[in-house]
């Protein structure tokens, strides 16, 4: 927990793996599918996908890796920080 600016303690805000969510929804809108299309390629449920999506969770390195070989995308480009 952390204290917010009125010192009341809450849950730290939810890290994102550098926005991996917004790259994958680029990724989905760039080849023209949908995100059920997108769980078929990459071999993961689509609820999976979702949770991804929404920023509920994030994907383990072998999703990621799944993603880079099947987006013609690589592995770093994939996991860093655009600046």
């Amino acid at each position: 927990f952390v204290k917010n600016h009125s010192g009341k303690l809450q849950k730290p805000p939810r890290a994102n793996l550098y926005c991996i969510n917004e790259k994958i929804k680029f990724l989905i809108k760039k080849n023209k599918i949908n995100t059920n299309m997108f769980a078929n390629i990459v071999k993961l449920e689509k609820a999976r996908v979702n949770a991804i999506l929404k920023n509920k969770t994030i994907p383990t390195v072998e999703e990621l890796f799944k993603i880079s070989e099947n987006f013609d995308i690589s592995f770093d480009r994939l996991i860093k920080r655009e600046e």
